[in-house]
């Protein structure tokens, strides 16, 4: 075609009709609901037949499906959902679905999910049914699958529950928006703005990558990617080249995201020496135009992991070094064995809102020092957690220390002249990899512990005692503003690993997101054989129950929770998790970068077994 264009293709379409097998055909449809619109049908000459304030509902009920069970279809941004409501005595098992048109319908032997293929080989998934229970104040989950009883028909299979305890229903999933081009791509942290806008960076070594013009460098280039609460891409831009992007943040003013850089042309202002790898700090416009970037290191390998943002536009980093020669800005020096051993430390540094290095220190003993997560309250005191092999790590409150790593959380004060407190969790081998702070400056912590170690768990926890010795599983601690352990609990299954790596605090229920090996972790669907899996698990306040697990792709390495404001209709938080998936890309060879939202749904009143339809 004249000039490159592209001739429009026809598109094979088909359809795929869902019934009740075996159901009542005759339920009286009930509305629920009643929305505050109207609507009007005027349509002909004939104002007779004319249908003027029309009431709109948000459900229709269809009652007695079967004996005892009741059908309430509604809609959830642009998905289709459907719950059967079972009443005392009713038996779940005789809902039957058939799938009329489908090509094969398949159980995902990862998620739980209901696949179903078209003959014009398009997908509908239907997400896993969760159905939980609510004994008091622990929420518990009551198993449920999808059971192929024909290569059309489909059956529910409960676990025993009990109907006299009201059922919780598990998020669903809004979007999912895939990040990829034909290479490599990995998202590594998001954060969403205050209208639910998500804001993903990460690494990329496609040179098609989403929305971003041809880049003819064969190494792997920074991304900063701007979705809509809808997933729609809104901007993304590649930054620099030869350069890994660990960490981002978002205020009113603009988007920032740190990493490391081995580029000696990375743009923006450069201080200090020209290092093995350098860490940068880079703001940019919530349209993505680039507002300032700052390279600084030393002579050795330095690099940022973590940023947060205090309200005065202010950006706090810390990650590690091995460079002595770190520029250090600020009349406190920190403490650092880099001298000494020659191992990494941590540091901590703040950047002004014009891109200015105005305060920097090292954190660490005389041997290996990381920090992993950082966060910062409104006064500008700064957080930091990560994991400690010294035995003189400086300490404000001393505890026992078990050789071979520990956790360890400390508080910058404001000014920048040392700890406001220092103090180490876990017992040998532990490793802080997320900080978090509330509105009321208490502190959550979240990372791993390895095989045969132990982290002093609180009376009452979710997990008291680590599964099983050769597993590795998470722990999750809550801090008061002193640094003094409040509430603290293992994670994890009886095998394989879990391993931590965001965490986010929404009206005192905590999040945590990573990735997992175990094939039995709480909350989630067995997996056999027993990849790798990302997570994200939802915890109680007081740590002594979760509210669900989700399971999403290879790893899940940021977690961000978003609840719009009304004042007319009540909300539900939305988390965005971001990540990578194996075998994507456009050629199936390498890995993907994603974003999902998860919406929670209200707790139900009476049992409901959910299932949502998702494209």
């Amino acid at each position: 075609a004249p000039g490159g264009s592209k001739t429009p293709q026809m598109t094979s379409m088909s359809a795929v009709h869902m019934s009740l097998v075996g159901a009542n055909l005759n339920p009286q449809a009930v509305p629920m609901g009643m929305l505050p619109g109207k609507s009007n049908y005027m349509v002909g000459n004939d104002r007779s037949k004319w249908r003027i304030n029309v009431p709109t509902y948000a459900k229709v009920k269809y009652q007695g499906v079967y004996p005892g069970v009741d059908l309430i279809y509604y809609g959830n941004q642009s998905q289709l959902e459907y719950d059967f409501i079972i009443s005392k005595g009713a038996d779940p098992s005789r809902i039957r679905l058939s799938f009329d048109g489908a090509k094969t319908l398949q159980v995902d032997s990862r998620t739980g999910d209901l696949l179903i293929t078209t003959p014009a080989g398009s997908e509908l998934r239907h997400v896993r049914p969760r159905v939980y229970q609510q004994a008091g104040k622990t929420r518990l989950e009551v198993a449920g699958s999808y059971q192929l009883i024909s290569g059309k028909e489909v059956a529910f299979k409960l676990a025993r529950f009990d109907r006299q305890h009201e059922l919780v229903i598990d998020p669903t999933i809004s979007f999912t928006a895939f990040l990829a081009g034909s290479n490599q791509d990995e998202a590594r942290a998001v954060a969403v703005d205050g209208s639910g806008n998500a804001y993903v960076t990460g690494d990329t070594a496609s040179t098609n990558f989403p929305l971003v013009s041809a880049w003819q460098q064969s190494f792997g280039s920074v991304f900063l990617t701007k979705l809509s609460p809808t997933g729609v891409i809104l901007f993304s831009t590649y930054w620099g080249w030869n350069d890994v992007a660990n960490g981002v943040a978002v205020d009113s003013t603009g988007v920032y995201i740190c990493g490391y850089t081995s580029a000696s042309d990375f743009p923006g202002q450069r201080l200090g020496l020209l290092g093995e790898g350098d860490i940068f700090v880079s703001k940019f416009s919530l349209a993505g135009l680039n507002i300032y970037s700052l390279v600084f290191g030393g002579s050795k390998l330095d690099a940022a992991s973590a940023i947060a943002v205090d309200p005065y536009h202010n950006a706090y980093i810390t990650g590690q070094t091995y460079s002595p020669d770190l520029p250090i800005m600020g009349s406190w020096r920190g403490y650092s064995g880099i001298g000494v051993s020659g191992d990494p430390d941590a540091f901590v540094a703040k950047v002004d809102p014009w891109g200015n290095l105005v305060k920097s220190a090292y954190v660490g003993g005389s041997y290996s020092d990381w920090a992993n997560g950082i966060a910062v309250d409104q006064y500008g005191s700064v957080w930091i957690t990560g994991t400690t092999a010294s035995s003189d790590f400086p300490l404000t409150m001393p505890v026992s220390i078990v050789a071979g790593g520990n956790v360890f959380v400390c508080e910058i004060n404001s000014a920048f002249t040392g700890f406001v407190f220092s103090t180490e969790l876990g017992g040998g081998a532990s490793y802080g990899t997320a900080i978090a702070i509330d509105s009321a400056d208490y502190v959550y912590v979240a990372g791993d512990v390895g095989a045969n170690s132990y982290f002093p768990t609180t009376p009452g926890a979710f997990q008291s005692a680590r599964p099983t010795l050769s597993s590795s599983p998470a722990f999750v601690a809550v801090l008061d503003p002193y640094g003094g352990r409040i509430y603290s609990t293992y994670f994890g299954g009886s095998n394989g690993a879990t391993q931590p790596a965001s965490i986010a605090v929404h009206n005192g229920s905590i999040y945590v997101a990573g990735r997992t090996s175990s094939s039995n972790l709480p909350g989630a669907p067995l997996l056999t054989p027993n990849p790798t899996a990302g997570f994200v698990t939802k915890f109680a306040p007081q740590l002594n129950a979760i509210t669900y697990t989700q399971l999403l792709g290879a790893s899940v390495n940021g977690v961000a929770v978003y609840q719009r404001y009304s004042a007319i209709v009540k909300t539900y938080p939305q988390v965005y998790a971001a990540g990578m998936r194996y075998n994507g890309g456009l050629t199936g060879q390498y890995e993907d970068a994603f974003v999902v939202r998860l919406d929670e749904t209200p707790v139900s009143s009476t049992p409901v077994l959910c299932c949502a339809v998702a494209k």
